[in-house]
């Protein structure tokens, strides 16, 4: 009996899967591959299904397999030199502890093991790959980090099979396409320069892999971390209107340099000795405000110092202000100069000019300062100068004088009113900044003349050919109102050439605002007015300034007599139409009842008629249109 026999507790069955490849040529096998579907026995009762894996196959032809059974070594011989792909592998189950099956089921009997041996065979599949896969780069992103910052790892990997995987410290990077693998991994905690091992797997079923760890990162020393010295901010002015402009000098130092110095979010720029300078904005709306400043140091840690202790006033500013006068030539208006939202002023200087073509200074009054008050004014050049004192100081809104100023100009006319120099002093004798809000002078320019309430009466009339009419019927007055506001109305006339008249007929001055002209109507050759016959006589008003207004006119209806139809002629057909009318087959014809136009003829012919449209009126429109009469 073997003494090694005692190694073996149980039987095996084994089914022979071939997994994997080799090369080609198997004089030298090295390749390793497993066994599977194996089955133990043990007192002929079946173990479990363990799998066998056949490794370390060395030159001499021996493979060592080892079971999840127990740790016992089982060698398997191989006792044939020199085989090839598809040929025979014949193992040698020879001693008590080597045991082989074929890929049909064998049960090794105890009698086997003690006649010396027994030999089974197993087919081997073609060679498969063995390359591992090609890691071409690695990239990192960045190469110097923080402790535990983030590091992007791009990687770069083909194999004949495919890449299965990628992993950077262990970390599975993403297939990003294109043989490029992409991650990111947590640098180290310390300072150092660390290597990033990479490892990438084919997809065969060997699982070869390759390693690559010659990148690195660095993890550098922390360097300053004192933040600036911020050793003074001065502010230029203090005091600024909402949005006005303040000048901002800040003073900063650090052992690093100073990488930046910003005021409100403004980078200021360095200008010498560590002195850095720049402009900010004001806010819009009244109120004190502080100024923040911060100081980064140009080391690698960009420390950082804040001072927001220096403080600003937005405030209205003080204005020197006279307001925009315009009034009409001759006037004259006292307006105020004015000192707005000012505190504690205790003198006031001023030289004020003006062209004095257009405008005069005819007085000066004092304001509010009432400790003195004195003025000089020069028409002649165009200026005036004042100053005033109050030993108490007057604050807010205040008036220093009141000016009277007379227009001289013309129309229209315009001056500048500036004041060319001045000076505001405070109660502690300290000069108070303002603004000058200088004022213009107009004299209005010409208004034109208003003409309303025009009219006709009558608004309807006969056109006058000589013959006798009914009094009153072919003549009418026509009026209108006319103003001027600003002067005075030189003449007033009416476009009468539509109706035989002049066209630039005066019409005369009666009293207060009215204007009239009484005319009558001649029928203009060649016009023909019909229907209605109605004129729009256009009124002509002009003032003492040469302004013109011909906007309004009078409208008048001159009907023709005899024309009973109203087509602008008296023909057959008028006449015709009273007889129709008199036998009730037309309207009335002695429209309208103020001009009858069909009233050409009285009783025993009178020319004037006689108020009413008969058969006399229809016979005296035949006869004339034979000839035998004058025109209606």
């Amino acid at each position: 009996m073997n003494p090694n026999r005692s190694y073996l507790r149980c039987a095996i069955i084994a089914i022979v899967v071939m997994i994997g490849t080799m090369s080609a040529a198997y004089a030298a096998p090295t390749a390793s591959f497993v066994i599977s579907g194996v089955v133990f026995y043990e007192n002929g009762s079946e173990c479990n299904d363990p799998t066998v894996n056949i490794t370390n196959l060395d030159t001499s032809g021996t493979w060592v397999a080892e079971t999840n059974e127990s740790s016992n070594d089982y060698q398997m011989v191989l006792d044939s030199d020199n085989v090839s792909v598809n040929d025979t592998l014949q193992f040698n189950a020879a001693s008590p502890d080597e045991s082989q099956s074929s890929v049909t089921e064998h049960v090794v009997t105890q009698n086997e093991l003690d006649a010396g041996g027994f030999v089974y065979n197993i087919s081997l599949a073609e060679p498969g790959d063995a390359t591992p896969p090609t890691i071409h780069s690695v990239v990192l992103d960045p190469t110097v980090s923080e402790p535990n910052g983030s590091i992007n790892v791009t990687v770069t990997a083909t194999d004949d099979s495919g890449i299965a995987s990628v992993t950077a410290e262990g970390v599975s990077l993403a297939d990003a396409g294109n043989d490029t693998w992409t991650g990111t991994i947590t640098a180290a905690g310390t300072p150092g320069t660390y290597n990033v091992t990479v490892v990438a797997t084919d997809a065969s079923p060997n699982g070869n892999n390759a390693t690559d760890d010659s990148a690195t990162y660095t993890v550098p020393e922390p360097g300053d971390t004192t933040p600036p010295e911020i050793i003074s901010v001065v502010l230029d002015p203090t005091e600024v209107a909402p949005n006005g402009s303040i000048n901002v000098t800040v003073t900063a130092t650090d052992d690093s340099g100073i990488a930046s110095v910003t005021a409100n979010g403004i980078v200021l720029a360095l200008v010498a000795n560590d002195t850095y300078e720049g402009t900010i904005t004001a806010a819009g709306t009244p109120g004190t405000y502080n100024v923040t400043v911060v100081a980064a140091d140009a080391s690698n840690n960009s420390n950082m110092a804040t001072d927001s202790s220096t403080t600003y006033e937005a405030r209205l500013p003080v204005t020197l202000s006279i307001e925009d006068v315009a009034i009409r030539r001759g006037e004259n208006k006292t307006v105020p100069i004015m000192v707005f939202d000012v505190v504690d002023m205790s003198g006031c200087e001023i030289t004020f000019t003006y062209d004095p073509t257009v405008v005069y200074v005819t007085d000066v009054a004092r304001g509010d300062l009432n400790f003195s008050f004195e003025y000089n004014i020069n028409n002649g050049s165009g200026w005036m100068r004042a100053n005033a004192l109050d030993v108490y100081g007057q604050s807010g809104n205040v008036v220093f004088a009141h000016v009277t100023l007379a227009a001289v100009g013309n129309k229209s006319d315009v001056s500048e009113m500036e004041f060319e120099d001045s000076r505001l002093l405070d109660t502690s004798f300290g000069e108070i900044t303002h603004i000058r809000d200088n004022g213009t002078f107009s004299i209005l320019p010409n208004v034109l003349p208003d003409v309303t309430n025009v009219s006709a009466t009558p608004d309807m009339i006969l056109y006058d050919n000589g013959r006798p009419r009914t009094p009153g019927t072919d003549i009418t007055s026509l009026s209108a109102y006319v103003t001027d506001t600003d002067g005075s109305i030189t003449a007033v006339t009416i476009n009468l050439s539509s109706i035989g008249g002049s066209p630039v007929q005066p019409m005369e001055y009666v009293a207060g605002d009215l204007w009239e002209v009484t005319t009558n109507a001649t029928e203009v050759a060649g016009a023909l007015n019909a229907p209605n016959f109605t004129h729009e006589l256009v009124i002509t008003a002009t003032d003492d300034d040469g302004g013109i207004n011909d906007s309004a006119s009078i409208e008048l209806t001159v009907l023709k007599r005899g024309d009973v139809n109203g087509d602008g002629l008296v023909d057959k057909m008028d006449a015709d139409y009273i007889s129709r009318y008199l036998a009730g087959l037309e309207p009335e014809a002695s429209n309208p009842p103020g001009v009858l136009a069909g009233d050409v003829i009285g009783d025993a012919g009178n020319p004037v008629g006689n108020g009413v449209v008969d058969l006399m009126d229809a016979l005296y429109i035949a006869k004339y249109t034979s000839g035998m009469v004058e025109e209606p």
